[in-house]
């Protein structure tokens, strides 16, 4: 017969401490990781709403655009910018009256819409990879032809699209 154990050896101890800390360390890494999932997670929602909120607020100045005959609310623009007068988004939660002027930055790979409202809002409407460029749909004797400029009409375009390699916005406008 043999001798009745009572307790544990060094090195059952010593193995007992080492399986206990590679369980901490690694609840502590998982937790790290759903941390900074977390984090890339928001920022990705993020930036997706905001890129839902300038598309839909890219769609509805242009098709809010108010056009009138006279030379300060003409609807004007080239392959760069537009300029028209349209309905804004109030903080109360109403339309008033306002500038917009659209333009295109250029990067030296990309192009971004970016819409300057006469409050001095500044929203970036939409990115693209690609240099892109403003066109207007006009309607000369019955046919549909897309031209580079507008501004020696006192109506608007049917429509404003915003041109990129392998990709095309179309905005419809207001007034027609």
């Amino acid at each position: 017969m043999g001798r009745e154990r009572r307790g544990m050896t060094l090195i059952e101890v010593m193995l007992a401490v080492a399986l206990s800390g590679l369980v901490l360390l690694s609840g502590r890494m998982l937790l790290s990781q759903l941390q900074h999932t977390s984090t890339v997670l928001g920022r990705t929602a993020r930036r997706s709403d905001g890129d839902a909120n300038a598309t839909r607020t890219l769609y509805a100045l242009v098709r809010r655009a108010d056009v009138r005959p006279d030379s300060a609310s003409r609807f004007i623009g080239d392959s760069m910018s537009a300029r028209f007068r349209s309905l804004c988004d109030a903080p109360g939660g109403w339309l008033e009256p306002c500038g917009v002027m659209m333009f295109l930055e250029r990067g030296t790979d990309s192009s971004a819409l970016v819409g300057q409202l006469s409050n001095g809002e500044r929203l970036v409407l939409t990115r693209w990879k690609g240099i892109g460029t403003l066109q207007f749909l006009d309607v000369v004797s019955g046919h549909d032809q897309w031209v580079g400029q507008w501004g020696r009409s006192i109506t608007p375009p049917i429509a404003m699209a915003v041109v990129v390699a392998g990709d095309t916005i179309i905005l419809p406008v207001a007034g027609r």
